[in-house]
């Protein structure tokens, strides 16, 4: 018995194509995927977390609300630039389908939460008041 490479490679194909497409991706992506989506700023004075269906707020045209919402309620912030906070997980195949055509990837750059934390750390302790509406993730 001769095993067909050509074969198993266009199926797997087929398969991956299948997964990444809406309408069997995005239900897949809310069971595993709900809590993935968090962005803050670089000092982490603000949070939010998105949920894949319950509100699909750094999507257009909803991102730049959100960011608008975020200057206006912190006037005095210079530190307006909102970091994603998940990173493109290429193990992950039912994501490759968002890693290419989602506007969230190519908008937002990433940032390691860790390090956004030891900087918000440093300025709780240094006695600077921060937002009190901030998540940790």
């Amino acid at each position: 018995m001769q095993i067909n490479y050509k074969k198993i490679a266009t199926y797997l194909v087929v398969l991956l194509v299948i997964i990444n497409l809406p309408p069997i991706a995005a239900p897949l992506r809310t069971i595993i995927d709900d809590n993935q989506f968090r962005y803050s700023n670089a000092d982490g004075s603000y949070t939010i977390q998105e949920h894949f269906f319950k509100a699909r707020l750094m999507r257009e045209p909803y991102t730049n609300k959100v960011h608008q919402d975020f200057i206006k309620r912190y006037p005095g912030t210079t530190d307006t630039i909102i970091y994603r906070l998940y990173w493109r997980n290429p193990l992950c195949f039912w994501r490759w389908g968002y890693y290419l055509f989602d506007k969230r990837y190519s908008t937002f750059q990433y940032k390691n939460w860790d390090k956004i934390k030891e900087v918000r750390d440093k300025k709780e302790a240094s006695g600077i008041k921060l937002s009190e509406d901030w998540m940790d993730f």
